[in-house]
């Protein structure tokens, strides 16, 4: 059992050699915690990409076995890290977590580890370093052949190893007070019984994935996309965005490659929602609005993987077969009957540009929808600013350069706006101050460098353990002489 981070670390784990010094020590140390964390993360970003596969191909598909090797190879690269016989991750509230930390990206793409842990009744996985190829196999397999919940965690267990399934065992919920086990509060919890509650945002992020995953991988195999789903979670989008928008920008991300065109589609709509409310637009264009921002690139879902996810520059007749995403996409949602003429528009026309130019040409009984325009902002936006296969992320400042060279492609009089309320600093980005303290962006300022900031670490380099809400307007006068020395991005 792993001990919490207040008492980890003392004594060196076997195969960590650290020098002496106190101070190489510590960085040493350091090392290794990041170490472990990166390859935690990406092995459960592969285990719910792995779900996601199996739920779209049979069990012995060549991409499922694929994914599979890799799951095992990347479970392997974190017990090497981490020196581990067993790794537990846990699930509060629809949050992963691990030795009391919730794991911010694995948990935005992990819904369907979240909701297997629904339907079996638990409250987290333990994963045994002997685990194999068909243990891994068979628990995808059970995700998709388990349509109903069972009765108890005991049931569950049962059910595991009468798969087959016999090096992944499943956990006590964190809160379930159904059966009495011994509590040692020195530890962090591992799947013991336990009478404490955590909330997570991150519920919201899980369904704004799902839904756009989910009509992704429907258009692929030609099933219907669930439209109202889109609606009821772009409603959702809408009031969290008017409290909360700086949190979903901090927290929805892509953490890996074959995500970031789901991960692309919640940040465009996280962005036009947003800009839409400064705009004053009432509820009701904002929901279709959010909507039509989460299916717009719908169409991509028939591009071929080899294109969509290319690492390097596309040839001419490689983006002839990209642009073609745009009506692709128009014509999926033409196929349902509660779409709205935004998102018809808004998936024909994000491409194409004010002064009429882009792709694809705009036919005479398709009129361009004239939110489509603040839809192309944000997605030029997001793009510029995104890592992706082919790319390192722009810095806002060089976005806007780029967009603001591109003379007629955006609408001048929304490009402004957009610019004006996103700022040099987008809400949502951690920045670091000349006096050492680093947060989170609020929103922006009157002055584009200089916006509003919550706190979060302070100038000893501790995290902030004052009450919640300590922010910092950097236009104010006693914040003069403080100044941005940095941006972070958080993946």
């Amino acid at each position: 059992m792993a001990v919490d981070s207040g008492m980890a670390g003392d004594v060196p784990k076997e195969g960590c050699r650290f020098p002496q010094g106190v101070a190489a020590l510590e960085d040493n140390k350091k090392e290794c915690v990041m170490k472990v964390d990166s390859e935690l993360n990406d092995f459960l970003i592969l285990l719910s990409r792995g779900m996601g596969i199996r739920k779209l191909y049979f069990a012995k598909h060549n991409k499922v076995r694929e994914v599979v090797s890799n799951i095992i190879k990347s479970l392997n690269a974190y017990f090497q890290a981490s020196q581990e016989e067993e790794l537990f991750v846990g699930i509060i509230e629809g949050t992963l977590i691990y030795n009391g930390r919730r794991l911010t990206g694995p948990s935005v793409v992990g819904h369907q580890l979240v909701q297997l842990a629904d339907r079996l009744s638990c409250g987290g996985f333990t994963f045994l370093r002997t685990v194999s190829v068909q243990d891994i196999a068979r628990l995808l397999d059970l995700n998709v052949e388990l349509s109903q919940p069972v009765g108890s965690l005991t049931e569950a267990r049962q059910l595991l190893l009468s798969r087959g399934i016999n090096n992944i065992t499943v956990a006590y919920k964190y809160s379930d007070p159904s059966e009495m086990v011994p509590r040692d509060r020195k530890f962090t919890w591992m799947g013991k019984d336990a009478d404490l509650v955590m909330q997570s945002p991150d519920l919201l992020f899980q369904a704004l994935f799902d839904v756009v995953e989910s009509a992704h991988g429907n258009a692929l195999l030609g099933c219907n996309i669930d439209i109202e789903s889109a609606k009821s979670v772009s409603e959702y989008l809408l009031q969290y965005t008017r409290s909360n928008f700086s949190d979903i920008m901090q927290h929805i991300h892509y953490p890996n490659f074959d995500t970031y065109t789901v991960g692309h589609s919640v940040r465009v709509a996280s962005l036009a929602v947003y800009i839409g409310t400064t705009l004053g637009l009432d509820d009701t264009t904002l929901l279709d609005l959010g909507t039509a921002a989460l299916l717009h690139d719908v169409g991509k879902s028939k591009i071929p993987e080899e294109i969509l996810f290319k690492p390097d520059r596309l040839t001419d007749n490689e983006f002839a077969v990209m642009k073609g995403h745009s009506p692709l996409g128009a014509e999926i949602l033409l196929g349902h009957t509660n779409t709205t003429a935004m998102d018809i528009a808004v998936a024909w026309g994000h491409h194409i540009h004010y002064n009429g130019k882009g792709y694809p040409e705009l036919p005479d009984w398709l009129p361009r929808h004239p939110l489509t325009a603040l839809m192309q902002i944000c997605d030029v936006f997001e793009a510029l600013t995104a890592i992706r296969p082919y790319k390192p992320p722009f810095s806002p400042h060089e976005a806007y350069s780029i967009m603001l060279a591109d003379k007629g492609t955006y609408h001048p009089a929304l490009l402004a706006h957009f610019i004006a309320v996103v700022g040099l600093y987008p809400p949502g980005n951690v920045v670091k101050l000349s006096d050492g303290r680093k947060g989170v962006v609020v929103s922006a300022g009157k002055n584009l460098s200089r916006p509003q900031i919550e706190i979060s670490v302070a100038e000893d380099s501790e995290e902030y353990k004052g009450s919640p809400g300590y922010r910092l307007d950097l236009a104010s006068p006693e914040s003069q002489k403080l100044y941005i020395t940095g941006l972070e991005r958080e993946c």
